[in-house]
């Protein structure tokens, strides 16, 4: 079956030039690469046109950037990866190989690229099935994916492949996961307050458990929870702000547990930033999903 490449960007060019040399160096060609640039400035669709590629421009939220890769694509499978990554010389192949088995939706897995970590680094590791459907590693079968309706076009910061990899599923089940199709996620150090503001982005958790309300059974904690993590942050936070109303620091000892979780774990003044910043994540993320669960009438904690 023939395959589509398609790669989203926006003043990516060097990131984005090692992807490229990653796609042409696979065992398996792709039979078309379609970049869709998203308003670059520093010269990105420059660099798809001198290496003869197809250039789609798209201007708005990452979901109709995504959608254009979906509608310029004229074969019958489409493989998304995304510009900060690097597949490695055998990924399509085995995406394809996997995709052959008649699945409509094919996940690869992902890996941090190898370099220097930090507690406040930057970067995606996938090592099984996600259900988030993440587009830095995967493949639909062209026709299934628009028949279900594609991505999310909406002005969100986050979710619209999750949105189009549930709308997949629900036509044509969950899909596979393809453990020898690796791609390579950049790792960057964008710092605490990069993270701290990203938290505040989960309050896209209730929209997407409104429009897909089997995820509280297939991803939720007993159906509204992240994750059993969270009752320590949701412990923690309770109780402080009860010793704050009613006076009574005996009630910050409910503190105990979510101020471990978030310890320093380097020395002296960077390690308590790190508590801080570690605290101040958990608050923002609940407050999104707090706002998130009054704005969609649907609560996830």
């Amino acid at each position: 079956m023939s395959v589509t490449v398609a790669v989203v960007v926006k003043d990516r060019r060097e990131q984005l030039a090692r992807c490229l040399d990653a796609i042409a160096t696979q065992t398996r060609a792709p039979d078309d690469v379609v970049v869709v640039d998203n308003g670059s400035t520093d010269g990105t669709p420059d660099l798809v046109r001198e290496r003869g590629l197809r250039l789609v421009m798209q201007l708005g939220p990452l979901g109709a950037a995504r959608q254009a890769a979906l509608d310029a694509t004229r074969t019958d499978l489409l493989a998304f990866t995304d510009s900060d990554c690097r597949p490695r010389p055998g990924w399509l192949s085995a995406l394809l190989a996997v995709a052959a088995e008649g699945h409509a939706v094919v996940q690869g897995r992902t890996v941090p690229e190898a370099g220097e970590q930090r507690r406040w680094s930057a970067t995606q590791d996938i090592s099984a099935f996600s259900d988030l459907y993440e587009c830095c590693n995967l493949l639909y079968r062209t026709d299934v994916l628009r028949a279900a309706g594609g991505f999310d076009t909406g002005d969100t910061f986050f979710g619209e492949d999750t949105v189009a990899g549930w709308r997949v599923r629900r036509l044509a089940g969950r899909g596979a996961f393809a453990p020898d199709a690796v791609v390579e996620h950049d790792v960057t150090h964008p710092g605490p307050l990069w993270h701290v503001r990203r938290g505040l982005s989960y309050a896209s958790w209730p929209r997407l458990v409104r429009e897909f309300p089997e995820m509280r059974e297939q991803l939720l904690w007993h159906g509204f929870l992240l994750r059993r993590q969270q009752l320590v942050v949701l412990a923690g936070t309770g109780s402080a702000l009860a010793a704050l109303v009613t006076r009574r620091p005996v009630l910050l000892a409910g503190t105990v547990p979510w101020l471990l979780k978030n310890r320093p774990t380097r020395p002296g003044v960077d390690g308590w930033l790190d508590c801080g910043a570690g605290l101040a994540f958990d608050v923002a993320r609940e407050a999104g999903l707090v706002m998130g669960s009054a704005r969609h009438g649907r609560v996830v904690l």
